[in-house]
């Protein structure tokens, strides 16, 4: 965390940080992010990725016109008034042919509620029932608390979660806390920052945290834990048992919790978002509308069977994205700090935001939402307001060690922003997180150095990690962090590591994809 003055003696308008849960106010000037005093988030600071959200503005990588592509052709640009018309027509013809429900829709974080609301409203004149975001990640209905309440607390649990990277301003006022003599105790496997100074540090295996936590707990203890649990299958366990006054499931992206209110999430007869992926892979859902989101990010090969088993993709987005290389149609879109509107921060109270710099191109994602409803409109009138969501039974049990498979396989949390398009089209915050990509271009397995001296195995080196399910091949990457007795694979690994190993599954209770911790082996090639 990094504290700077932001600039004096003028009139500034204000926007958000486009990038985690914390809910920072920034302003800008001459395309620089600098943080608000007196706002009760940032208190004049920021981490490195608010400090860059100014690069967002001018970086090489923004979508600055529409483009449009015959099927087997090259995109091509277009004017962005007629490549709306043709998605519209294509939306249309599609729909006559196979009705409403052949046609999905994914939502983003990055988008105001007032967006997130049209996009609602386009589902509703479309008359699709699938309209969903893979950024609902580990998103869950439970009370949304305020960063006064860890000024409060008595003593703080942290379940599972590297508030380092989740969550900056959270793991702030948690160092602050303990430097005031408050306990806090922290439940997990690795060794971040808040784990090594921990006034206790409950070690537990990946897929173990909850049943952990819950022992642990005390009555007046305020339990802060963040999708890390959802996204390793124990979102059930922790609604279930980590749920309460004092419990806080932290959101992981801006407006994460605008997702919820707007009612971005599976309904009635609707698909999730991972659930839309395979069916249009499979050749069953036609149309896929993408708004400011990039469904290569983590499951690249499952989002290119999608792109390409479906008849046609519009992507709307601000920055370039592997989905709009693939779209059929792509319209530009706006930054936040293009934008005015309202965001749900995380303590659940609305911020509204203004336009703090003047728009590159194109349109909103909101206003393209508007254009193609009144286009499609089917359906007179706003959109019903969705049923909240309805978690399902749990998944299955993550697996524990045994003599063949000594070790536990799972996602390192740590990597969350390494493939965000927005961190890619940044310079400050994306040097930050690609580091061991540059070094290991074709993914890694992150383990302790004590674990590789026993395996016989060097940094860097090939190995293969093997469950009962199947194997793959990753580079070694050496970290005293990682916890002894787990085997780490980043976040853009996600699809390929869970596949091989059978970790990828979609959980019942939140439908989201999740990598189910599994025992593994590493052996040298």
């Amino acid at each position: 965390m990094s504290t700077a003055l932001a600039p004096a003696d003028t009139a500034v308008n204000l926007t958000a940080c486009p990038f985690c849960g914390s809910g920072c106010t920034l302003t800008l000037a001459d395309a620089e992010a600098f943080p608000v005093l007196g706002d009760p988030v940032t208190r004049g600071a920021l981490c490195l990725r608010g400090w860059s959200a100014g690069e967002l503005l001018d970086s090489p990588l923004r979508v600055l016109s529409a483009r449009m592509r015959i099927r087997g052709s090259p995109l091509a640009k277009a004017p962005l008034e007629t490549a709306l018309d043709h998605a519209a027509s294509r939306l249309a013809a599609i729909r006559a042919k196979h009705g409403p429900a052949s046609i999905g829709i994914l939502a983003s974080a990055r988008l105001t509620l007032e967006e997130l609301h049209l996009l609602a409203g386009l589902a509703h004149a479309i008359g699709t029932p699938h309209l969903d975001a893979l950024q609902r990640l580990g998103t869950v209905p439970g009370p949304s608390l305020g960063l006064d309440a860890i000024a409060l607390a008595q003593g703080i649990l942290v379940v599972g979660t590297d508030l380092s990277v989740r969550h900056p301003q959270v793991h702030r006022r948690v160092l602050q806390a303990l430097g005031r003599g408050v306990p806090v105790r922290f439940v997990g496997a690795n060794a971040g920052p808040l784990a090594t100074l921990a006034t206790e540090w409950i070690r537990r295996l990946p897929g173990r945290e909850v049943e952990a936590a819950v022992l642990a707990a005390r009555p007046d203890d305020l339990v802060l834990w963040s999708s890390e649990l959802a996204l390793h299958g124990q979102g059930g366990p922790a609604l279930r048992r980590l749920g309460g006054a004092h419990s806080w499931r932290l959101p992981d992206f801006v407006n994460q919790l605008g997702l919820q209110e707007a009612g971005i999430h599976p309904r009635a007869g609707g698909l999730a978002a991972y659930e839309m992926l395979q069916r249009a892979a499979a050749g069953q859902l036609k149309a896929l509308l993408v708004f400011a989101d990039d469904p290569f990010e983590f499951f690249p090969a499952l989002a290119a069977r999608a792109f390409q088993g479906a008849e046609f993709v519009l992507v709307t987005d601000a920055v370039a994205t592997r989905a709009a290389e693939a779209a059929d149609v792509v319209l530009p879109g706006s930054l936040l700090a293009e934008k005015a509107g309202t965001l749900l921060a995380a303590d659940g109270s609305r911020r509204a935001i203004e336009v703090a710099h003047v728009a590159r191109a194109g349109m909103s994602e909101g206003e393209v939402a508007r254009r193609l409803a009144a286009a499609l409109g089917g359906k007179a009138g706003p959109a019903p307001r969705a049923a909240a969501f309805a978690p399902g039974p749990d998944g299955a049990a993550p697996d524990a060690p045994t003599p063949d498979y000594p070790l536990i396989a799972a996602l390192d949390g740590a990597t969350l922003w390494s493939t965000h398009p927005l961190v890619g089209a940044t310079v400050t915050a994306r040097r930050e997180v690609w580091g061991p990509r540059t070094d290991f271009p074709d993914g890694w397995v992150t383990i302790h150095p004590a674990a590789a001296k026993a395996l016989g195995v060097r940094h860097g080196w090939t190995v293969r990690l093997e469950s009962d399910c199947g194997g793959l091949l990753l580079a070694v990457r050496t970290d005293p962090h990682a916890a002894p007795g787990t085997a780490l694979v980043p976040m853009h690994c996600w699809e390929r590591a869970g596949t091989a190993l059978g970790a990828l599954e979609v959980d019942p209770c939140l439908r989201i994809p999740v990598f189910r911790p599994r025992a593994v082996r590493i052996g040298r090639q």
